[in-house]
């Protein structure tokens, strides 16, 4: 057991990271929705081109005026689909498991004990449904990315409209992950009980979102890598074929292509995925005790501590995975940063009015033309 002094640093050190995990989570998640409705924001007609962020200027009564184009998200709609869905129970489970933990270390207080039964239920079913919508969700992703590679020329692969699959594949995952969580709205499941307690459940629960959509995830991913190396040794070997046969132009590299960012953005998502949900795993082996706790009364023990860390590492790596998407690629930096540009413009304009400052109002640093904004 800690001393009182102690628990109260443990406590505030972790509600403090809690908070900044929130945070940032929240920001990057809105930002990558935003980005990802963009196409629906643009009234783009061509989904298939790749739009960068660009900018008209033109000339009203001897005026240059630079009229922003929101940027349109470059991926198949079927990844904006999934990419959606996921991101969406991303932040609901951030706010109803990640909020539920920083309100805890602060507290001492389980707010899913305050507001009676119904509302423990309520928040029991948000955060159980958005962890594995954000697991099988994002094993679909892996998925789909794993067979766009190994089949790259079939039909699915080259319309990059088609969403008739993703539709169908999301609505077995929301219709598996509500049966797999129904038992929280059964009356005779006491669930908020301090003494509920149902192996079979426990155990069902750790195999659907523990371990089986991580495997799924894993077994992509080597997929992915094994294909990613067979490329790279077929590129060498055309390198070396066209060097000795005296040719100066070399075959161009697959690294910059969009499959390859593609593929990099999701052999790193996955790879944090893996690794937050093995730490998750780990921890209801090792702490069996936490492993069916649906509610909680308890906050000073090394075991609560540790259990809390647990879940925030996993909320982490969550929020990080929202990052990951937005810097996989430079144009969906430069996407994201016109985004940014675009949404902070009033901002630029107040402060030009009161302090002289912030820009012209269309993102353009004081003092340069309008005709050479990028945005």
């Amino acid at each position: 057991m800690f001393t009182v002094h102690e628990n109260a640093v443990f406590s505030t050190i972790l509600a403090l990271i809690g908070c900044l995990i929130l945070a940032m989570g929240t920001c990057g998640t809105l930002l990558w929705v935003i980005y990802l409705v963009s196409w629906r924001i643009s009234r783009s007609p061509n989904m298939n081109r790749v739009c960068a962020p660009s900018s008209t200027t033109t000339a009203t009564g001897g005026i240059n005026l630079t009229v922003s184009k929101w940027p349109v998200c470059s991926m198949r709609l079927s990844t904006q689909i999934y990419m959606l869905n996921l991101t969406i129970s991303d932040l609901v489970g951030l706010w109803s498991d990640g909020f539920r933990i920083m309100y805890l270390l602060f507290t001492c207080v389980d707010v899913r004990l305050i507001g009676g039964e119904i509302s423990c239920r309520i928040q029991l079913l948000l955060s159980y449904i958005s962890a594995d919508l954000s697991s099988w969700i994002f094993a679909c992703l892996c998925v789909e990315r794993f067979y766009i590679m190994l089949y790259p020329t079939c039909k699915y692969s080259l319309n990059r409209l088609y969403l008739r699959t993703a539709y169908m594949y999301l609505g077995i995952i929301y219709v598996a992950v509500f049966a797999a969580n129904c038992y929280i709205v059964i009356p005779t499941e006491d669930i908020c009980s301090d003494a509920y307690a149902n192996f079979a459940i426990t155990v069902f629960k750790q195999v659907f979102t523990r371990l089986a959509a991580p495997a799924v995830v894993l077994s992509s991913l080597i997929g992915m890598t094994v294909i990613l190396a067979k490329q790279a040794r077929s590129h060498h070997s055309d390198v070396r074929t066209a060097r000795r046969a005296g040719n100066a132009l070399v075959p161009p590299s697959p690294w910059k292509t969009e499959a390859f960012f593609s593929a990099k953005m999701m052999l790193i998502s996955g790879i944090v995925f893996f690794v937050s949900s093995a730490v998750v795993l780990m921890n209801v082996l090792m702490n069996s005790s936490y492993a069916g706790l649906y509610t909680t009364r308890s906050c000073d023990s090394s075991g609560d501590y540790i259990n809390n860390a647990v879940i925030l590492v996993y909320w982490f790596a969550i929020y990080f995975r929202a990052y990951v998407f937005m810097l996989s690629s430079p144009l969906t930096r430069k996407n994201i940063w016109a985004i940014l540009l675009i949404l902070l413009s009033p901002l630029n304009r107040v402060l030009n009015a009161f302090f002289g400052c912030g820009g012209d109002g269309d993102g353009n640093p004081k003092g340069k033309s309008a005709e050479n904004s990028t945005i």
